[in-house]
């Protein structure tokens, strides 16, 4: 029985010696995401201003925004790419072709999917009034290789973005949640160390909160990054 000493009645103790999670790397990570998501969405609201009338007679400026009302548009997209992980839908892009008023100088912007219903079906006249207001980007190469575009009248490789200033407010969002979640954790760090944080109501609430937010910004993010590409 002596043999036995050492053990215990129960199972016998193990030794983890997993490292746990380093909170300060995460917190770290946090911090990079809130400044590059800030510097993307102030970076997408700052530009010049451009006229549409300008942009068709001179061509579009490099980063500028353009404003303006068209004479003509496409009743349906132009041009239209899916983006998917797995076969699953992220975003979708919708591509169409504005006119200049003597119809000899095209622009190509990147709109929602109900953009067309502005223009008429037969004579493509503009029958709403819409203004469009958008950033100019180069075009990529899903654009330039597209067999369903006639590059010919475009203005340049570019296209007037006008899904630019929500896509920045999409950015803009996700820095301060992340910035917002950043000065929070820290905070709790500081205050009750590693590990030893009280779970009260509140803090799980604002837990929950800030997880449905973060649900959120992760979402806009695969899709501002899928855009990006």
């Amino acid at each position: 029985m002596s043999e036995l000493k050492n053990f215990t009645d129960g199972m016998p103790a193990v030794k983890n010696n997993r490292k746990e999670p380093n909170p300060v790397i995460g917190l770290i990570m946090i911090v990079i995401i809130a400044a590059f998501s800030l510097f993307m969405g102030i970076s997408g609201l700052k530009a010049d201003s451009q006229s549409l009338d300008d942009a068709f007679s001179n061509g579009l400026n490099s980063g500028a925004y353009v404003s303006g009302e068209p004479a003509f548009g496409a009743n349906k997209p132009n041009f239209v790419y899916k983006h998917t992980v797995n076969f699953i839908p992220i975003v979708t892009e919708y591509y169409y072709i504005i006119l200049s008023e003597d119809e000899q100088n095209g622009v190509l912007v990147r709109a929602d999917k109900d953009f067309g219903k502005n223009f008429d079906s037969s004579t493509f006249e503009n029958i709403s009034g819409i203004k469009i207001k958008g950033k100019v980007k180069a075009s990529k190469s899903k654009i330039l290789n597209s067999t369903d575009l006639d590059q010919s009248f475009l203005t340049k490789d570019m296209y007037i973005d006008m899904l630019s200033r929500r896509n920045s407010f999409k950015w803009l969002y996700i820095g301060v949640l992340f910035a917002v979640t950043a000065i929070y954790a820290a905070f709790r760090l500081i205050r009750y160390g590693i590990g030893n944080s009280p779970k009260t109501a509140a803090a799980k609430l604002i837990g929950i909160v800030l997880c449905i937010a973060s649900c959120v910004a992760m979402w806009f993010f695969i899709q501002l990054i899928s855009l990006a590409l």
